[in-house]
């Protein structure tokens, strides 16, 4: 089974009534610009989680890391209220 070097957290972002499920590694006050990463279809936010880790030392302390999930995939919510 894989072990995860980088751990990630996971919070839901409220945008335009609906919430989005988004994944976070790196450092969140890092001065470096963020790198965003938007999966395909079929896939998830955590199948980002090989290449995070494979990513130096260096370069995840320098900038935050964000992967979000598309509306239909895993933790996100329909529009908010209904």
């Amino acid at each position: 089974m894989y072990q995860v070097s980088r751990e990630s957290t996971s919070t839901l972002v409220s945008l335009r009534g609906c919430r989005y499920h988004v994944r976070h590694w790196g450092n969140p006050a890092g001065t470096a610009t963020p790198l965003v990463l938007a999966h395909g279809w079929m896939d998830v936010a955590a199948s980002y989680q090989f290449m995070v880790d494979a990513l130096s030392e260096a370069f995840v302390q320098q900038r935050p890391i964000i992967a979000f999930d598309w509306r239909g995939y895993r933790s996100e919510e329909r529009r908010v209220g209904k």
